[in-house]
């Protein structure tokens, strides 16, 4: 694609505190923390952080913790990769009345069924995407597939936000002096993703 780049500006420290060792509260514990600042000439401002908490109360024992923000800006693919033609085969309409018969959730279905009807209603069009009728006639029962599939375009998207996230662990390590050599982890992830950028399928946008 035509030539694309951003430029950022980054400040980064860290900082580690020995908090005790070989004291009455344990053999050792140390806190630490972390802060990144940028400048992204794509998204703008940025900034992530991170605490961490190393506790062994007895050589055999160790108990490790943090809590991390992360951030991933869009890449140059991502934002700037020019608009290709594509087409979306075996399409399924959402709207479709055997699509919304299918929807299992009684609350997705009404609303499905409402949002549908105000389409149609724009456009001058009624149709009963509720199966209310005896008769079949009415149903909206477009098929896409006899016309080769339905056409449309992908590219990048130059309004993309980063993706977010923030991370929680918990680990404990073993290290048993009556047994030599032997090591043993027990760690605990808790991670959310916001703002993901991924591609998703016209059936999936569509739904």
């Amino acid at each position: 694609f035509p030539e694309v780049s951003y430029e950022s500006k980054e400040l980064f420290g860290e900082v580690s505190i020995p908090l005790f060792r070989d004291s009455k509260l344990g053999e050792y514990a140390e806190l630490s923390g972390s802060y990144r600042w940028a400048d992204y000439s794509t998204v703008g401002n940025v900034d992530v952080y991170g605490v961490n908490l190393v506790y062994r109360p007895i050589p055999d024992i160790t108990f490790k913790t943090s809590f991390n923000t992360s951030i991933r800006v869009p890449s140059l693919s991502e934002n700037f990769s020019p608009l290709s033609e594509t087409y979306a085969n075996s399409f399924v309409d959402p709207c479709a009345t055997s699509a919304i018969a299918g929807v299992a959730d009684a609350e997705k279905k009404q609303n499905r069924i409402k949002n549908c009807t105000i389409l149609a209603e724009q456009m001058g069009l009624s149709y009963d995407f509720g199966s209310v009728t005896a008769d079949n006639s009415d149903d909206y029962a477009p098929d896409y597939n006899t016309t080769g599939g339905i056409s449309g375009r992908s590219g990048g998207n130059p309004m993309l936000e980063p993706e977010e996230s923030e991370s929680f662990t918990f680990s404990t390590v073993l290290r048993p002096r009556f047994i030599p050599n032997l090591m043993v982890t027990l760690d605990y992830y808790d991670i959310e993703l916001t703002n993901v950028i991924a591609s998703v399928t016209a059936q999936t946008a569509a739904n």
